[in-house]
């Protein structure tokens, strides 16, 4: 997070429940400077929306297997791009070059053909740089994509009638 703040020249807002104190210690309060600002908690919903929505994009690089992103949903439903590397259920969440951007997390993990060629860390940097270059009509239309996006398919409506319509089907097979 600190090398890609640091390699492109933009700085960054570190938002993270602290479950692990030594971990925080001793891994993520190194990296804070003056490219990296922490910011404690939110305090409301209303407060992460606005912060959501105030960010240019939401940088993800975890390296677990994500089972489902609640902040790369709550991010684009505020209207901010996501780029996150390509673990777990990421690629089903983020659409490449239209809600964000996918990155390959290393050579030797290679889990599709993204828009952003690169991997690891210079991979991020390279989805950064795109998306700082875009036209701002461009950079516009995807954060309409990524609100629609969320809209179509992660409304707690939207999952409750796929549920529903799982529910018939394997009743219907019994």
């Amino acid at each position: 997070m600190g090398e890609s703040a640091n390699s492109i020249g933009k700085s960054l807002n570190y938002v993270g429940f602290i479950e692990n104190n030594d971990y925080y210690s001793k891994m993520i309060f190194p990296l804070l400077n003056k490219s990296i600002h922490e910011k404690a908690q939110f305090k409301s919903p209303q407060e992460k929306a606005n912060f959501y929505h105030s960010a240019k994009v939401t940088l993800l690089p975890i390296q677990c297997e994500e089972s489902f992103g609640f902040t790369l949903v709550e991010s684009m439903a505020a209207g901010t791009p996501v780029i996150a590397y390509a673990k777990g259920a990421i690629p089903e969440i983020i659409k490449d070059g239209e809600t964000g951007f996918i990155v390959n997390a290393s050579k030797d993990d290679i889990r599709g053909n993204w828009i952003t060629k690169a991997y690891g860390l210079e991979g991020l940097c390279e989805a950064i740089e795109i998306l700082y270059n875009m036209p701002q009509i461009k950079y516009l239309e995807m954060r309409k994509n990524c609100v629609k996006h969320v809209n179509d398919n992660f409304t707690a409506s939207r999952m409750t009638d796929q549920y529903e319509a799982l529910y018939a089907e394997l009743i219907s097979q019994n």
